[in-house]
């Protein structure tokens, strides 16, 4: 997963009182600072990069700074903080952790202060694999392991999960072959079931085990002296999808298909 940004927005409604006597101009309330840094006490690991948006302040008064001259004192106003939280590639799912904002007034009354704790949630992406495989040739079902003897046909199904809570994007999924095994020709697939994924591409390799594996190898009938229909030379098959994968439990699978030599 790539490291997002996520903007929040903390409302503060403060009021203001002049403690001058008597009162002849009420006197302008200014924000003198914004301070914007997560407390250790209200952290939890791994800690998220917090980045206040000074030239996002927005006041409730047609846009009036609480600088102005004509800002009241007396009256309530509501002022706008803006800050970015950039969330590490790799959180994990549900991490949380608060950043307080706070705004100190120039008089110096506690009056002028506000604080607020915002939390941000992680929702990211959990996904699982299993990996099946049945018998061709004998008509067996979909199994964790499966019995087979040379020249039989087996075929293989690997099913992802993505329980998480949010959707996985640039989904790239591989599988070396069995060394005793050939690749049958055409017989990678992609069922998107009920992912929302648009599509998947599968690459092929010729590279020795145990890699690392390079694609760009297009299978050939009858490639390292394999019978009709299988390609000996294909090491590992890899899948790139399209799209993204919905979370919330959503799944879907690729298969393909080897000879046993």
């Amino acid at each position: 997963m790539r490291a997002g940004a996520v903007l929040v927005a903390v409302v503060f409604a403060a009021c203001s009182r002049s403690s001058r006597q008597p009162v002849v101009r009420p006197e302008p309330v200014a924000v003198r600072r914004a301070v914007v840094a997560p407390r250790a006490a209200e952290h939890t690991a791994p800690r998220f990069g917090t980045e206040f948006v000074p030239d996002r302040i927005v006041a409730d008064r047609a846009g009036r700074a609480p600088t102005d001259p004509d800002f009241d004192p007396s009256r309530s106003v509501t002022v706008t903080l803006r800050y970015v939280v950039t969330i590490p590639a790799g959180t994990a799912n549900g991490t949380t952790a608060a950043t307080t904002l706070t705004v100190t007034g120039a008089l110096g009354g506690a009056e002028d202060d506000a604080s607020d704790v915002s939390t941000t949630t992680v929702q990211a992406p959990v996904l699982g694999i299993v990996k099946n495989v049945r018998n061709v040739t004998t008509g067996g079902s979909f199994d964790n392991t499966a019995s087979a003897a040379p020249n039989q046909e087996l075929e293989y199904r690997i099913t992802v999960t993505n329980s998480g809570s949010s959707a996985a994007s640039t989904l790239v999924l591989s599988d070396p072959l069995n060394a005793n095994t050939g690749y049958k020709m055409a017989s990678a697939t992609f069922n998107a079931g009920t992912s929302g994924l648009t599509g998947a591409t599968a690459a092929f390799s010729n590279t020795p085990a145990p890699g690392p594996y390079v694609y760009g190898y297009t299978p050939v009938d009858q490639g390292c002296s394999a019978p009709a229909g299988y390609d000996y030379c294909v090491t590992s098959v890899r899948w790139t999808m399209t799209g993204s994968q919905a979370g919330g439990g959503s799944s879907f699978n690729v298969n393909f298909n080897v000879r046993v030599k």
